[in-house]
């Protein structure tokens, strides 16, 4: 039976990615979403017919063992509160999707994020997010390392699709009538982490310490905020990593 899962579009500020394929090995292995069991094949790290890399594969994509959790905050909003959640094998990568990433798909396709349609996009502007004229993804921060920003949740999914077909991989999104989007967990290409692949990799996995941040109960040696940045966005890949 074909699962697929029907979801509303929305907004996110940076990208993370999944890929499935085969493993290294050729093995196949099963992955599922918390809701929608699926068989999934995880891609061959270097595709021999071709001679083509995987970039994101080889370089930056990380194998998280898959495991039960308690995902949620017992603080959080009644449908945030902890609960059991178990997620299977998935390959997530290593950070953010850089400017030069998702440029080349810009590059090659011609396309047209929402921000530059639209004229504008969410910019924080040292005390609140607010709408900010005249600011994409080329212009909000200088640096080919800089995570991308000012990218809405369709423009993500139309990257993963356009590195899917890159890779000779089934695409996973599809767009109906420009208002909805069927995803098909199926398929074995690219797509964003479910949230809850993407919990369980910040939280370190089956190797979770439990420090209270992604790596560590000190947050400025893992992450980036006002007072160790000085309102600049920084290259991916600086602080220290977590336990995956």
């Amino acid at each position: 039976v074909r699962k697929e899962i029907i979801v509303s579009t929305g907004y996110h500020d940076l990208l993370a990615m999944t890929l499935d394929g085969k493993d290294q090995w050729g093995k196949t292995m099963n992955i599922r979403s918390v809701n929608y069991p699926v068989k999934i094949k995880l891609r061959e790290k270097v595709d021999q017919r071709n001679g083509k890399e995987n970039f994101l594969f080889k370089k930056n994509m990380i194998f998280v063992h898959g495991g039960i959790y308690m995902m949620g905050d017992k603080d959080g909003e009644p449908d945030e509160q902890l609960h059991r959640v178990k997620v299977n094998d998935f390959y997530i990568s290593k950070h953010e999707l850089t400017k030069s990433e998702f440029f080349n798909f810009v590059q090659e396709t011609g396309y047209r994020t929402l921000a530059e349609k639209e004229g504008y996009t969410y910019k924080y502007n040292g005390e609140i997010v607010d709408s900010t004229y005249a600011v994409n993804f080329k212009n909000v921060s200088e640096g080919k390392s800089k995570p991308v920003a000012s990218v809405s949740w369709i423009d993500a999914i139309k990257f993963c699709n356009w590195l899917s077909s890159k890779e000779g991989l089934n695409p996973v999104y599809k767009l109906i009538k420009g208002q909805k989007v069927v995803c098909d967990f199926k398929a074995n290409g690219y797509r964003l982490p479910t949230e809850a692949e993407w919990e369980f990799a910040a939280k370190g996995g089956n190797y979770s310490k439990g420090f209270r941040y992604s790596g560590s109960n000190i947050y400025n040696k893992v992450a980036w905020v006002q007072e160790n940045s000085a309102y600049q966005v920084r290259d991916v890949g600086l602080k220290f990593p977590n336990e995956l």
